[in-house]
């Protein structure tokens, strides 16, 4: 059996084609090379996104992922600017489930790196959400 091809247009048609026809909302997929979410709105239209796989937690890096699934919301808005430093335990954000929000937790201090998503994105269990180099 072949790996399907997540970044081939006529895959990603296919798969939009039977989740439409199925009455499917939408389908996320995770592997270790890269993400695809495609939603199914009820006018017709199909949104497809695609995401690389963060690099995991290491000796000088740390990936903040979603603990839920839910639409994130960042408490800043990503800019242009430099890293920002944070402290363990700062919250960065929020997943947010209806009227409840989840907060999402720095696990570790240092330098925000990143911020892997835009906000207000519909994003599922363990999505990367932010890259933080580690500080001692």
């Amino acid at each position: 059996m072949s790996a399907i091809g997540l970044s081939d247009p006529v895959t990603i048609a296919a798969l939009s084609d039977a989740l439409t026809r199925a009455g499917v909302e939408g389908l996320e997929i995770t592997t270790r090379d890269g993400h695809v979410r495609i939603v199914v709105s009820t006018n017709k239209d199909i949104e497809v996104s695609h995401l690389k796989v963060a690099p995991g937690n290491s000796a000088d890096n740390a990936v903040i992922k979603a603990p839920i699934a839910g639409h994130f919301r960042p408490v800043a808005v990503e800019n242009d600017e430099d890293a920002r430093e944070i402290s363990q335990g700062e919250i960065l954000g929020f997943m947010a489930i209806g009227p409840i929000l989840v907060p999402l937790v720095a696990t570790h201090s240092g330098l925000l790196r990143r911020q892997l998503i835009a906000p207000e994105t519909l994003t599922g269990f363990g999505t990367p959400l932010f890259e933080i180099q580690k500080t001692p």
